[in-house]
């Protein structure tokens, strides 16, 4: 199996019973299949936006090595992008123009052309940084990651937030702490960095490093997590497993939008509504007006939803957090929308191993 190598449609279609919904699947083949973390766009456009569209999938079809491959969303026919099962599992992000993807690769941010599955080295992260999920600038000029950055000669192990230049002229670092930092997403301006932290979890930084600072207070017994840009001036997260909430990039104006056990939320490109999935107990794809909190569900992915620290009152605080706490990523159907938020894509192990599904919203 080789980059460039096209092989046969695994598609099927159906009209889900419950709902109505029209889902399409993907993929077929009896091994860890997934679409990129729910953060990140999963739609690609190998001869730029306009033209036909394909979705980018991670699979370990290839001997068990992870690799990314581009589902034609027509035909169904797959592409093979990468080959070398280096690719980081949740690191797929597709460029602004939609024609290429960034990948991490061990240290390596990497870019693959997914109309002719070129491949090229971007840049390579300093020291055991390795390049995780990412977040592109507005214009695509950089890609945010989340890293340890190496030994400082007066603060020793470092943290940091590492912006990489996507036409492959430098990494420079954005921000550097000793405290953990994750889930780095520039916002729609471009201005501030958003990432997670310890306690308090939710951070802004700006793009120059300045100013870091929490955006709320959290005692121990909230647990927030997931949190994501819904626009410009709002953020929105999940208090689990009470409440889907915003608060403003200022810090004010912090709101339940809905209560319910939201778990992970992706909004719309125009921030008009949000898909959440849901766990414990699992009501399946839910949308969700940010207005007024109504909510409907579009469909039963049926996903295992696996970790058993879901279940109980608090995260991890300290120490090791063992994969089985949080269950397996692929797991959980981790929803995202199309740019045109006509179509919903999610992950679900319901025939024993995980699939990629598109439903029509």
């Amino acid at each position: 199996m080789s980059a460039g190598d096209r092989f046969p449609p695994e598609r099927r279609a159906w009209v889900e019973p419950e709902t109505g919904t029209a889902i399409v699947q993907l993929t077929n083949t009896p091994c860890i299949n997934h679409a990129p973390y729910f953060l990140n766009q999963a739609w690609a456009f190998p001869r730029g936006r306009g033209g036909e569209s394909c979705l980018i999938v991670t699979s370990y079809r290839d001997g068990g090595r992870a690799n990314l491959y581009a589902v034609d969303e027509a035909s169904g026919e797959l592409l093979q992008l990468t080959d070398t099962g280096e690719v980081n599992p949740w690191s797929a992000c597709v460029g602004r123009d939609g024609s290429h993807v960034f990948y991490g690769a061990g240290r390596e941010l990497r870019a693959v052309e997914v109309a002719t599955a070129y491949r090229s080295t971007v840049a390579v992260c300093p020291g055991d940084a390795h390049v995780d999920t990412g977040s592109l600038s507005p214009d695509g000029a950089e890609l945010v990651t989340s890293a340890f950055s190496g030994e400082s000669s007066t603060h020793g192990r470092r943290n940091a937030l590492l912006a990489i230049r996507t036409d492959g002229s430098g990494v420079r670092t954005a921000y550097e702490t000793e405290r953990f930092v994750g889930h780095a997403q520039f916002s729609p301006n471009g201005r501030q960095i958003l990432f997670s932290s310890d306690l308090p979890r939710l951070w802004l930084v700006n793009r120059d490093g300045t100013d870091p600072h929490p955006l709320r207070g959290q005692t121990r017994r909230e647990w927030l997590t997931h949190e994501s840009w819904l626009n410009d001036d709002e953020i929105i997260y999940t208090h689990w497993p009470h409440a889907l909430r915003s608060i403003r990039r200022d810090g004010t104006g912090d709101r339940a939008v809905a209560a319910f056990n939201c778990w992970h939320p992706a909004p719309r490109p125009d921030g008009g509504l949000i898909v959440c999935d849901t766990a414990l107990p699992d009501v399946g794809l839910v949308l969700i007006d940010p207005r007024t909190g109504a909510r409907r569900t579009l469909c039963q992915p049926r996903a295992s939803c696996q970790g058993y620290q879901w279940a109980l009152p608090e995260p991890i605080w300290d120490g090791p957090t063992p994969e089985a706490a949080y269950g397996p990523q692929w797991t959980h159907p981790h929803p995202s929308y199309s740019p045109d938020g006509a179509r919903v894509v999610y992950t679900s192990d319901a025939t024993g191993h995980p699939q990629v599904y598109v439903a029509t919203v």
